[in-house]
């Protein structure tokens, strides 16, 4: 099995230790909001990086992200956070995630290497990704 070593420099030299964020510079709405997306982020890397030419081992994946979109759905549509802006934006991503769920469940049922290319060209044009960024914006987990 292949191995690799990446090394990162900052701007005055070498950095050395661990890059995750201790969990206590997180605050609670951010780790609920990374708690309840943790399956559904992973799940959508996956599918992304899946070749066309294995088309058929995402097949799995793609039912997964369909149970783990709907479940994120519902957890997001719950009062989940303090801030005002960012339970909307939460209650934009729920939308978006159960629409995905059915996008998805779609891609899940692909017969061939082309009907699966064309169902994934559907769901990463969602705008999903837009409504992930601004919560995670509002959130203070990304720079706008």
């Amino acid at each position: 099995m292949p191995q690799a070593w990446c090394t990162l420099a900052g701007q005055s030299g070498q950095l050395s230790g661990d890059l995750m964020q201790s969990f206590n510079a997180y605050t609670s709405d951010q780790l609920t909001y990374l708690r309840i997306t943790r399956l559904t982020t992973t799940l959508r890397d996956e599918l992304g990086s899946t070749p066309a030419a294995d088309w058929q081992m995402g097949l799995s994946a793609a039912v997964m992200l369909t149970r783990a979109d709907r479940a994120e759905a519902r957890a997001l549509d719950a009062p989940t956070f303090r801030e005002a802006g960012a339970q909307q934006a939460a209650e934009a991503i729920a939308g978006d995630d159960m629409r995905e769920a059915d996008q998805v469940r779609l891609l899940s049922q692909s017969a061939s290497e082309r009907e699966w290319n064309t169902q994934l060209a559907t769901l990463t044009s969602s705008t999903i990704t837009t409504q992930i960024h601004a919560l995670r914006v509002d959130l203070g987990l990304d720079a706008d």
